[in-house]
């Protein structure tokens, strides 16, 4: 959301999205990542949340909308759960960023090089700016 902001792309910040909130949208971006600490102060269940995540990525395939996965977590981050959304995601998406550091073992860029779809890889979180806006050009 800060990130858009600063570069005056009009956008919604709905963390717990659903299909009710597609009404004028045409991108969709998914900052995939797990949080145990996120499922209990928000009350859902990683079950919970694959069944919304497969929700919108039908929905966002249905209405033709580009999804962008974003994944700054790092390689300390790739816990089980998160594999599942980067996996979900980012075979349905139409562009990929990410830190190098996130991307150690390459398993984003080969899944991006499979699907032929363009990814990113940044060195800090504060590069993705760049990247950011080019996928709205």
């Amino acid at each position: 959301k800060d990130i858009a902001n600063q570069l005056m792309i009009h956008n919604y910040f709905i963390p717990q999205a659903d299909h009710l909130d597609f009404e004028g949208i045409k991108t969709l971006v998914f900052v995939a990542g797990n949080s145990a600490i996120s499922e209990k102060i928000l009350d859902f269940t990683f079950e919970d949340e694959k069944a919304r995540v497969l929700k919108l990525l039908k929905l966002a395939s249905e209405k033709d909308l580009k999804i962008i996965l974003v994944f700054i977590g790092g390689s300390q981050r790739r816990d089980e759960e998160t594999e599942w959304f980067l996996e979900q995601i980012g075979e349905k998406a139409h562009y990929i960023i990410s830190t190098s550091d996130g991307d150690r073992d390459q398993f984003l860029y080969q899944m991006a090089g499979d699907l032929k779809i363009p990814i990113t890889l940044v060195n800090a979180l504060d590069d993705i700016s760049e990247p950011f806006a080019s996928a709205f050009r």
